[in-house]
């Protein structure tokens, strides 16, 4: 059975890690001086988070079959 990508939970966890990753990435750049401001590990930090989002969206729409559980029913 195929469901549709907005009836996945992963895809939307995945949207919103991302979303509130890339609000969070906060960088004032001055095209006259060329300066910026902002707190460069910050940034990182927010990026990596970022990418980890789009890597579980893509892995999910990647995915040839679900996930099995390990618990044993008995």
């Amino acid at each position: 059975m195929e469901k549709s990508w907005y009836q996945s939970r992963t895809i939307w966890g995945g949207i919103i890690t991302a979303g509130l990753s890339a609000s969070g990435i906060a960088l004032n750049f001055d095209p006259a001086t060329g300066d910026f401001s902002g707190n460069i590990y910050q940034i990182w930090q927010q990026a990596c988070t970022l990418l980890a989002g789009l890597l579980v969206m893509y892995g999910r729409t990647q995915a040839s079959a679900p996930i099995r559980s390990t618990r044993r029913k008995k």
